[in-house]
């Protein structure tokens, strides 16, 4: 029996459960069927080789917006969706990690790029994850939709669309840049984050794009303070720590160079959780918190900041007043608390 659903979201899906008149075999899952000029886009998306109902679902939906991706919702005009829908898995327009079962019961797990083609099909492509690696499949399926979509610029039909093509194209090349050098702790953290189902993809997407800022403020810091940490001189272990915390700078001040330090590790960590802090003139100021571990730990009470810039004292000020975990020194008083 073949039953259409009703909600707005599900337009042009439709529910297929038939079992065989002899009791052989049973077909369930979902239909698209999009007619437009002329034109018939329909697949069926099983819940068998999907691995339930909702994956099929998913499937479904995914191919029907790549196909209103060349059609449009219900005209012929053309354009490229800048926007996420509510079944992406990743975070990335246009690109999904999603798994399939195969016939033998194993677990096919891929990325997948959907895009539209000049002449207004919908296309996929998929990177299987055991052939490329989590990484290099997600890049293949980045580029394949960068690819596709550039194939659009030129198109009669898509010149309403070329402003958002490019835009489009510059973030999958910072996406790209992003996962280029990207180290085991920060791909076990992007692919947790990419496989959970309890963060919307409009978050995936935040956090994405703020792991990217970071990378773009590490790389400011670098140049900034030569590659060196800003208060000891090292050159190795190095960690970009923002002055005024992340959560608490606007968008702007998130990567701002001067909202930042190049930090060794202890004090970075020091930094980060208030133990100790620095004066506009760059001397550090030691919480009574740390005072016995001081030597333990290498922090030095005649460390201080090297070169500071007069544009970060207003964000100094802050992590004084707000991240600093102890009684702020008159100048008469010692640095240590």
């Amino acid at each position: 029996m073949k039953q259409r659903l009703k909600p707005d979201e599900l337009r042009n899906i439709f529910r297929i459960d038939t079992q065989k008149p002899s009791g052989t075999g049973a077909t369930h899952g979902w239909q698209v069927r999009i007619s437009r000029a002329l034109k018939n886009y329909s697949q069926f998306f099983s819940d068998f080789k999907y691995g339930s109902r909702d994956n099929a679902l998913a499937a479904a939906l995914e191919y029907r917006e790549s196909v209103y991706d060349v059609v449009g919702v219900a005209t012929s005009q053309y354009y490229i969706r800048t926007e996420l829908m509510a079944h992406n898995t990743s975070g990335i327009i246009g690109v999904n990690r999603a798994e399939t079962f195969n016939r033998n019961g194993s677990i096919r797990e891929y990325w997948q790029a959907a895009f539209p083609t000049p002449d207004h099909k919908a296309k996929n492509k998929s990177f299987g994850i055991i052939r490329y690696g989590e990484i290099g499949a997600l890049c293949k399926a980045i580029e394949a939709r960068m690819e596709g979509i550039s194939d659009l610029i030129d198109a009669s039909d898509f010149r309403n669309a070329r402003q958002d093509i490019k835009s489009l194209i510059d973030k999958y090349l910072n996406i790209l840049v992003y996962l280029e050098d990207i180290s085991a702790k920060e791909e076990e953290f992007l692919i947790k984050t990419i496989k959970s189902k309890s963060i919307q993809c409009t978050v995936k997407e935040e956090i994405i794009n703020g792991r990217i800022g970071q990378q773009k403020f590490k790389d400011k810091l670098l140049k900034l303070w030569s590659g060196r940490c800003s208060v000891t001189g090292a050159h190795v272990l190095l960690n970009a720590a923002h002055i005024k915390p992340w959560a608490a700078s606007t968008n702007e001040e998130r990567l701002d160079p001067f909202n930042g330090l190049l930090l060794s590790p202890t004090y970075d960590r020091a930094f980060d959780i208030g133990l100790i802090s620095f004066a506009d003139d760059g001397h550090i100021i030691i919480s009574s918190l740390l005072k016995e571990d001081m030597a333990l730990l290498g922090i030095s009470e005649f460390a201080s900041i090297k070169n500071v810039s007069p544009f970060s004292a207003q964000y100094l000020k802050y992590h004084r007043e707000k991240v600093f975990k102890g009684r702020l020194p008159n100048k008469s008083q010692e640095r240590t608390d």
